[in-house]
């Protein structure tokens, strides 16, 4: 009776055609997928540092192949590199041991074939056969992906450097300048600055907002020039120069960067009050918060204003003021703040968009009419409201107007109405 119920059973199971390859798929489909997480689990809690070896050659492989044929296409490196490492994972997984694991496989698939009684066991002999050999290839694919995309955008800098050298270099030394502070009690403050028309340079206010009327030097490597703030303003991070040395400056274009697009260029400045240097950028615009406090002839003021800003860039201290470029060698922000990573964008360099810079230019311009620069006083009695009004119109930016140097170390508000 016994052999007829289990005659019967094995007459009843399906070995329809599409019950074998629906088998055969669970068998070697969910096996190795089984081995896989398996295999990845016995590596990294049980031999980390051969996984982290590993990762790293291929990451290292795929990075030299990419920087020593100057070829911007790590996707085919870092597949010839899976390549080499799926020889080695085949060698060491299975040519090693080739009779039984060939038999074995072939055990599994024929057996699947026949019959489902061993689905569990032949699930477990795949995952053992399989998952170490896809592990390792996926390893070896994200290492060389990895690497060969870093060595990419490493050579697209290099590229990138050498054109804006080429077209604009000569330009950039001419009009880029080391700002140096006159000493005080042995202390110097230094920045960057650029010029922006034939007697004007742009910098950043906080370079130079503790003391206004201390005079600064421009240094270039054959040339120096002696400058005074002219005006600022806190809200954009943004001071002029004027030069009294004589002479017409080199000024370089002023552009805009249009909303919500990306651009690649340079941002250009004195690290450390060493010199100037460029460093590659990739731009895209949004805005920042930003905050400052400085001294005015009405006491102590502080500014927190949210700016529109380019973000891109690995700045240093002593780079503030100097430009933003855009690679058609056109100046699209002023170096601002070096942002630390997790905050907005992420790490790198925030400059204060040039159209800031454009308005206080043309503010400064309208300012050499005596009919339409006013004191805050008469501001106030002009517009019928308080000073203190005024003032905190000013200071966000509400009101046409900028900061210019006062005695003793101090601003004053000026306002432009037309």
């Amino acid at each position: 009776m016994a052999g007829v119920e289990q005659s019967d059973l094995l007459k009843s199971e399906d070995n329809s055609l599409a019950a074998r390859i629906k088998r055969e798929a669970d068998v070697l489909l969910l096996g190795a997928a089984t081995g896989y997480l398996e295999a990845a689990n016995d590596r990294f809690s049980n031999h980390k540092i051969q996984t982290a070896s590993e990762l790293g050659i291929s990451a290292a492989v795929s990075y030299g192949l990419v920087r020593a044929t100057h070829s911007g296409a790590p996707v085919r490196y870092a597949m010839a590199v899976t390549g080499a490492a799926l020889t080695f994972s085949f060698v060491k997984n299975v040519l090693f041991d080739m009779s039984d694991s060939f038999s074995q496989l072939k055990e599994v698939v024929t057996d699947s074939w026949e019959s489902g009684n061993k689905l569990d066991s032949n699930k477990t002999k795949v995952a053992n056969l399989v998952g170490p050999f896809l592990f390792d290839t996926t390893l070896a694919l994200s290492g060389g992906m990895a690497g060969g995309r870093l060595a990419s955008k490493h050579l697209s800098e290099r590229s990138l450097l050498s054109s804006m050298e080429e077209k604009y270099g000569q330009q950039i030394r001419e009009s880029v300048y080391t700002a140096q502070s006159s000493p005080i009690n042995d202390r110097r403050f230094y920045g960057s600055a650029y010029a922006v028309q034939n007697d004007k340079l742009a910098t950043a206010f906080h370079v130079v907002k503790d003391d206004p009327t201390r005079p600064w030097t421009l240094l270039q490597s054959n040339e120096k020039l002696h400058v005074n703030v002219l005006a600022a303003h806190p809200y954009f991070d943004l001071a002029l120069f004027k030069t009294t040395s004589g002479g017409k400056l080199s000024p370089l274009p002023l552009a805009t960067l249009p909303e919500r697009s990306t651009t690649v260029g340079v941002i250009v400045g004195s690290p450390g009050g060493l010199g100037i240097s460029m460093k590659p950028a990739n731009f895209r615009e949004g805005v920042f918060p930003y905050g400052v406090q400085y001294n005015t002839v009405n006491g102590r003021e502080s500014v927190n204003s949210i700016v529109t800003a380019v973000h891109g860039g690995s700045g240093r201290p002593g780079m503030s003021g100097g430009p933003a470029m855009s690679a058609t060698g056109e100046v699209i922000g002023t170096l601002s703040t070096i942002y630390p990573a997790g905050k907005l964008f992420g790490a790198g360099t925030l400059s204060v968009s040039s159209q800031a810079l454009s308005s206080l230019l043309k503010l400064v311009e309208k300012s050499q009419n005596s009919k339409v620069n006013f004191s805050t006083k008469e501001a106030a009695a002009k517009l019928k409201l308080t000073e203190t009004a005024v003032i905190n119109k000013l200071r966000d930016a509400k009101l046409p107007g900028f900061l210019v140097p006062e005695k003793n170390a101090r601003w004053e508000w000026r306002v432009i109405l037309d």
